[in-house]
């Protein structure tokens, strides 16, 4: 089995202690030295990436300070998870046996994302799985607190980036939105298989309470290439939470393989090649009838 990384974590919290009370300007040069510019291949790969502004990391650090302080304990429960992940990991390799299983490489970050596929493996953000009833997180904005979830829900997250990895249909900046909408759904509906649990997040709750009605504005947009409003930070309507979009590509996902015998519906999804033809072959017309 692939190895769950944690040494960028522990980077972390040492330039985390190293600069409490040092000046603004000065932590810059500790988080450079303890933790930016070294760790491990996935964490040089995030870096470079998300991070490259090591002057607004540390600002961002420090205007959150009491949000770090307030889940360092949830964060140190990681590993207790490993095990649960690996269970998962099994049973996919049963349901779907050409899975590749990559590594998990955890890190710390700014709340930009939960995880990311990354060339060296799976990249896990483990900030954002610090929520608990004494998470700090008053000074966070929307778009930022939108990515905080228990630990518990650390396993899901990281089944659900496998299976966004083994899709065969690239992804690309011209894809219409019902195609962008398919691949999140697919995702979704089979992490729901290995683990055995549904997705209760609030695009689901709020799309299983509201599915016609989001239906019929969904489809008058599904063609276009803007995924605004749909999947990502910024929703059009202000009473709808953001990423519901995934949340019709789930059910059309479902509609689709309502027929299937229960073993055979992870590898179905994985192998589909045409996420448009799926959606032609699913039927779905803001009523899925349940998988």
């Amino acid at each position: 089995m692939p190895d769950l990384i944690t040494l960028d974590i522990e980077n972390f919290w040492r330039a985390f202690d190293a600069a409490e009370g040092v000046p603004v300007e000065n932590q810059v040069r500790i988080y450079e030295d303890l933790y930016l510019n070294r760790g491990s291949r996935g964490f040089r790969e995030f870096a470079t990436s998300t991070l490259a502004d090591s002057e607004a990391f540390a600002a961002f650090v420090s205007r959150h300070d009491t949000f770090y302080r307030s889940v360092r304990f949830q964060i140190y429960r990681l590993r207790e998870f490993e095990g649960e992940i690996r269970h998962f990991y099994r049973r996919l390799k049963r349901l779907y046996p050409p899975i590749e299983i990559p590594n998990i490489y955890c890190v710390m970050g700014r709340l930009s994302c939960l995880t990311m596929g990354i060339d060296s493996g799976i990249l896990l953000a483990a900030e954002a799985f610090g929520l608990t009833d004494r998470t700090m997180s008053e000074d966070l904005t929307p778009e930022e607190a939108r990515f905080l979830r228990p630990m518990a829900l650390l396993p899901d997250a990281v089944i659900h980036e496998v299976v966004h990895r083994q899709a065969r249909v690239a992804a690309n900046e011209t894809e219409s939105l019902l195609t962008r909408s398919v691949r999140e759904g697919l995702a979704v509906l089979v992490t729901e298989h290995v683990t055995g649990r549904k997705d209760e997040s609030a695009p689901h709750i709020y799309g299983d309470a509201h599915e016609r009605e989001v239906w019929a504005a969904f489809r008058g947009a599904m063609r276009g290439t803007d995924a605004s409003g749909w999947l990502g930070p910024s929703p059009g309507d202000q009473n709808r939470p953001a990423n519901v979009g995934g949340y019709v590509g789930c059910q059309i996902c479902r509609a689709f393989v309502r027929d299937v015998p229960q073993g055979e519906i992870v590898r179905t999804l994985i192998e589909v090649e045409d996420y448009e033809d799926l959606f032609e072959k699913s039927g779905y017309e803001g009523f899925s009838n349940g998988t």
